[in-house]
């Protein structure tokens, strides 16, 4: 015969009756006596240290000097004598008189062990998880149906922590090659694997010490999973550069949601207080949206209002038109009419310089009618704007002469050397104020689009909107002065290519952004392409050198060639 030590948790009621009171009036746990311990809920836990399990408001192991009562069920129980009981998360209750004592309510979670005799005769080979699982409680305390396992002579030991979480690893990063293989390098193919690690070491942890279940363990599996839903749609918005305040509020409030339903009382009101909060700051990110349906009612009701005429009246800018004669080759005298600006800028190197720029107005009205017949034939983000930006370059012919020439009497007026010459018309583009472009009506791009777009309607901007594909051709950037990163970038490209320089049109879907790249004796940020480095230059605000991006857009390897030139 021998005995076995099986460890047991359990929830216990009853009440009891304090033999020691301080001058507060507070019992002291250590002099508690215990009138009736009612055990119910018992499941077999793996063996463990009590010291482990001192959480919270807990009560030294005591010697029980009575029967205690483990239900079986709901109403039967079998009575034990267990020589050691520990008591934590100890709640009080009510007082209570029987027979004209006083008394104190109580709820606790208990730990408990019990010793049983086990014939050597009789081995059940059967796992300790199947048989916590099958076997029930009572059987194992009474001990006169089935007795429990004993462990046979070179049974295998349990592996331990340090090489679970290296199995775990490796597990991890055969995934991830297969995910990258399967997939290509991206956000969810790094973030899986690392979930599945954290995963799996929160469960060997919770396992190893039980303890933990009291603070980290779930009691709603399904808001749990929600929290992790939230979370990682939150990451993956934010490395797809949408607005860092939403996806920011997305993270709270995934974790909020974690919090609020562990069993600690603690991180639970601390995820609580999350929630209300991240559901006070998600009600203000939404308002501006609850009036959008009443503000396109009221547009569409106005028959004298288009959403493009509002857009374009934000910015009181308008080109001055001037009317010229031409003689023909048949000498007839033609009246033309010309969009015209006069700009005035500094370079990168602090030259002041100035000009005069017109176009044509008829070249705009073609150039407008042609874009919007453009249909790309092709699938993907960069052959798509490759197709769309060709055809726009093409479309514009020889109409922009004029503008070209004028930079050119200024590089001759001041001498200016290849790399002068190319900042000086830069940065004409640049000091030219920022206009956002888009395809949709204001509304629609809040709601299809949101992000930055949304942020930058909310701050009054100038903005161009319903333009097919978001970006206007180089005439009609020339005619309007409205245009945004790509609007800029093809202008530019077009007018520099012209003038003999080797540049190209980066596009960037994972920073929803376009620069110009030109190759020359620069440094800094670049893209190799075709055996040449293409120095990244940005288009949209002053101050930015060949080579120079900020470091929200500067990783390169985000970044692809869409347009390049034949020089």
């Amino acid at each position: 015969m021998s005995e076995q030590l099986i460890y047991i948790k359990g929830n216990a009621s009853g009440y009891f009756k304090p033999k020691v009171w301080n001058q507060s009036g507070i019992f002291s746990f250590y002099n508690i006596d215990f009138k009736t311990i009612d055990i119910k809920n018992s499941e077999i836990i793996e063996p463990t240290l009590f010291n482990e399990l001192k959480v919270d408001l807990y009560n030294q192991p005591i010697n029980s000097l009575q029967t205690v009562n483990v239900f079986i069920d709901e109403t039967n129980y079998i009575q034990e004598d267990i020589p050691e009981i520990l008591f934590t998360e100890l709640k009080i209750g009510e007082s209570i008189t029987i027979d004209g004592e006083s008394f104190i309510k109580y709820h606790s979670l208990v730990y408990f062990k019990i010793k049983k005799i086990i014939p050597e005769k009789i081995v059940l080979p059967i796992k300790p998880t199947l048989f916590e699982k099958y076997l029930p409680i009572g059987n194992l305390i009474t001990g006169n149906k089935v007795p429990a396992p004993v462990p046979q002579t070179g049974e295998a030991k349990k592996p331990s922590l340090l090489l679970t979480l290296l199995v775990s690893a490796i597990f991890c990063l055969i995934g991830f090659f297969l995910l990258k293989m399967l997939f290509g390098l991206s956000f969810f193919t790094i973030l899986l694997p690392i979930l599945f690690f954290l995963m799996m070491t929160f469960e060997l942890l919770k396992n190893r010490f039980p303890s933990l279940n009291n603070y980290v363990g779930v009691k709603n599996n399904f808001w749990n999973n929600i929290g992790w839903l939230f979370i990682i749609l939150g990451c993956y918005l934010l490395y797809k550069s949408y607005s860092v305040n939403s996806c920011f509020l997305l993270i709270c409030l995934g974790i909020s949601l974690l919090l609020a339903v562990r069993n600690n009382t603690f991180l639970k009101w601390i995820g609580r207080i999350g929630l209300l909060i991240s559901c006070f700051f998600l009600f203000g990110l939404l308002k501006p949206f609850l009036h959008t349906g009443d503000s396109e009612t009221k547009t569409n009701s106005d028959n004298t209002t288009t959403d493009n005429d509002t857009e374009n009246n934000k910015w009181e800018y308008t080109p001055e038109e001037v009317k010229d004669t031409i003689q023909t080759d048949n000498n007839d005298t033609v009246t033309l009419s010309y969009l015209t600006h006069k700009l005035n800028w500094n370079d990168n190197y602090q030259n002041q310089y100035n000009g005069e720029f017109k176009v044509r107005k008829d070249y705009f009205n073609i150039i407008r009618i042609e874009r919007n017949q453009i249909e790309p034939t092709v699938q993907g983000f960069r052959n798509q704007f490759h197709q769309i930006y060709k055809q726009m370059v093409n479309q514009s012919k020889n109409y922009l002469d004029s503008v070209i020439k004028v930079y050119t009497n200024i590089g001759k007026k001041n001498n200016l050397n290849n790399k002068m010459f190319a900042d000086m018309i830069v940065t004409s583009v640049q000091n030219i104020p920022y206009c956002l472009v888009h395809d949709l009506t204001h509304a629609q791009a809040d709601r299809q689009y949101g992000g930055f777009i949304t942020e930058y309607h909310q701050t009054g901007g100038p903005c161009l909107s319903e333009i097919k594909f978001g970006v206007q051709a180089p005439v009609e950037f020339m005619a309007n002065l409205k245009g945004d990163c790509d609007t800029r970038s093809v202008f530019l490209y077009y007018i520099l290519s012209k003038l003999g320089y080797s540049v190209v049109v980066l596009g960037s879907e994972h920073y929803s952004h376009a620069i110009l790249g030109i190759s020359g004796n620069y440094s800094g940020d670049c893209v190799k392409y075709n055996a040449l480095n293409y120095y990244a230059w940005e288009t949209t605000a002053t101050g930015f050198t060949p080579g120079n991006l900020s470091p929200t857009v500067n990783n390169m390897r985000y970044w692809d060639v869409v347009l390049e030139s034949s020089n």
